[in-house]
């Protein structure tokens, strides 16, 4: 049962397991987790994110034990879960700017 969850989880519910591109079919799971991201506070953000990097680790981990040990293609995790982190730093980084121009 886990060893089913936990494949679920690192093909990105299926989306890893597409014949061409799997990494970026699977990394838009990561688009609504960066909508829903976006209401919440910075530091919630910062908990979040963090919290799903370090659950992506043994997912992916895991995941590659039955690939031998290797990082294949279909094991999405990791870019799902890292897609919101770029998304909300490259808005930070906007936002940032932003006030630079407005400080000048």
């Amino acid at each position: 049962m886990l060893d089913t969850f936990n494949f679920w989880l690192a093909t990105g519910f299926g989306l890893g397991l597409a014949p061409v591109a799997p990494g970026t079919f699977g990394s838009l799971i990561g688009l609504p987790l960066a909508w829903w991201l976006l209401g919440r506070s910075t530091g919630q953000q910062a908990v979040i994110i963090a919290l799903m990097l370090v659950a992506a680790v043994p997912v992916c981990h895991i995941a590659a034990w039955h690939y031998d040990g290797l990082d294949h293609g279909s094991i999405v995790a990791d870019e799902y879960v890292a897609f919101p982190l770029a998304v909300l730093a490259r808005i930070s980084h906007e936002e940032g700017s932003m006030r630079k121009e407005e400080a000048a």
